[in-house]
């Protein structure tokens, strides 16, 4: 009985783990390459990409609710100084607001 819970637990974590894999957003079929620097963070960040169709960074916390806002822009630095410590979502979205990409950073 219990090798069995194992093995369902098991199926279960690992069909998650694709479905996270295949609900990931890819605008091209060319692979999007996305550096979000210093992490952890003080008082900004900054993006590096490969991708055209990037236009803006929102900030949200771990439950889900936008902080901060930002419109990518080339050699940017994004403020985060208004920020507590802690953990933070990084959304990388396109001009129509799709979902690029998801990056964690933490705030010191």
């Amino acid at each position: 009985m219990k090798q069995i819970l194992l093995l369902s637990t098991f199926i279960l974590l690992s069909f998650g783990a694709f479905a996270q894999k295949a609900g990931s957003a890819v605008v091209s079929s060319e692979k999007v390459e996305i550096v979000i620097y210093p992490n952890p963070a003080v008082d900004f960040i900054a993006l590096e990409h490969n991708n055209e169709e990037i236009k803006k960074l929102e900030i949200r916390n771990i439950v889900g609710a936008k902080l901060a806002e930002f419109e990518v822009r080339s050699e940017a630095r994004y403020d985060l100084s208004g920020l507590a410590r802690g953990l933070y979502l990084v959304q990388v979205l396109d001009e129509k607001d799709q979902l690029i990409a998801t990056r964690r950073i933490k705030k010191q």
